[in-house]
C-alpha cells in the first residue's frame, strides 16, 4: 500500500544519487512511496513502471529494470527473491524515515545480508 513519505532535504544531496539519471532519481523516490514501513516493496519492473510512471508512454519495464540494477550497484537498494517474486529493500530506509506507528509487513523480509535497521552487514 502506498504511503505518504517525508523526504529529508539531505536525501537530494546524497552523492550516489547525484550519479543517477533523472529517471533513476525519480524511480528511487517512488520506491520509497511504495515500500512498506520496513523499506521493502515488490521489484516487478512493469508494476513499478505502472505505479511510478503511469503517464510516461516512452518508458518501458526494461528501463525500470536498468534503473533498479543501477540503484543496486550503488548499494542504495538490495534486490532479492522470495517465493518466486522479486523484492527490493531500501538500504538506510530508517535513516530518512521515522515511522511512529509502523504497520507489520506482509512481504518477506530481506536476506540476512541486510540488518533490520537498513545497514549492510557485509
Amino acid at each position: 500500500m502506498p504511503r505518504k513519505r517525508m523526504i529529508d532535504p539531505s536525501f537530494w544531496r546524497d552523492e550516489k544519487l547525484g550519479t543517477c539519471s533523472y529517471m533513476e532519481r525519480l524511480l528511487f523516490e517512488g520506491l520509497w512511496t511504495f515500500a512498506d514501513d520496513s523499506g521493502v516493496g515488490r521489484a516487478n519492473p512493469n508494476l513499478l513502471k505502472a505505479d511510478i510512471f503511469p503517464y510516461d508512454t516512452t518508458l518501458r519495464g526494461s528501463d525500470v529494470e536498468k534503473g533498479l540494477s543501477h540503484l543496486e550497484s550503488l548499494s542504495m537498494v538490495r534486490l532479492y527473491e522470495a517465493d518466486g517474486q522479486r523484492y527490493y529493500f531500501i538500504v538506510h530506509f530508517e535513516k530518512y524515515q521515522k515511522i511512529s506507528r509502523p504497520s507489520p509487513s506482509s512481504l518477506p523480509p530481506p536476506p540476512d545480508s541486510v540488518s533490520p535497521h537498513g545497514a549492510l552487514t557485509e
